[in-house]
């Protein structure tokens, strides 16, 4: 990563991360309308073959591929297969249950990687980092929940369909 991109702050991560989602989205829809007309298999493949163009000409502007030491290139292949893996079950899902519900169980993702970074990463679990994984969903954490020692900024990136998931939120500034 380049150290202008490092130092850009969190504001540009914030818009990358919301270009990725909306992405991401579409990338999904997509993929679910070609899983009912295409065989999974087939959908991976192609999916995989257009997402090789962007980084080999990412390889080709950045000096090419650099020799990792062999214990970060099992790790690598192992995360390539693990992200296969991942990304292949996906597709394989979407077919089978309304893109809608398919989101909502990944939702469950940010609770699993806390999970995992305690017992993988040995990072430690305080109140903070509970807290930013459950105060991000109205729906996750439920009405009247409010666990917070302090907020001092509120950023609604969703439409809440409810008037009392409004209320909700902003009761947990005020």
């Amino acid at each position: 990563m380049s150290s202008t991109l490092r130092q850009a702050g969190p504001l540009t991560g914030v818009l990358f991360m919301l270009v990725a989602t909306g992405m991401w989205t579409g990338h999904d829809a997509a993929s679910q309308w070609l899983a009912a007309s295409y065989p999974v298999l087939v959908v991976l493949f192609w999916r995989n073959v257009f997402a090789l163009v962007p980084a080999v000409l990412l390889v080709a502007t950045r000096g090419g591929v650099q020799k990792l030491p062999p214990r970060l290139l099992v790790l690598c292949w192992l995360r390539g297969v693990g992200g296969a893996i991942a990304y292949g079950s996906y597709v394989f899902a979407l077919p089978l249950m309304p893109l809608a519900d398919a989101v909502a169980v990944g939702l469950t993702g940010p609770l699993m990687i806390l999970v995992l970074s305690a017992w993988l990463l040995k990072e430690r679990l305080d109140r903070q980092r509970w807290i930013a994984v459950l105060i991000g969903s109205t729906q996750r954490m439920g009405v009247g929940t409010n666990i917070q020692a302090r907020a001092v900024h509120l950023v609604d990136l969703d439409a809440p369909w409810r008037p009392a998931d409004i209320a909700q939120r902003h009761g947990r500034i005020i």
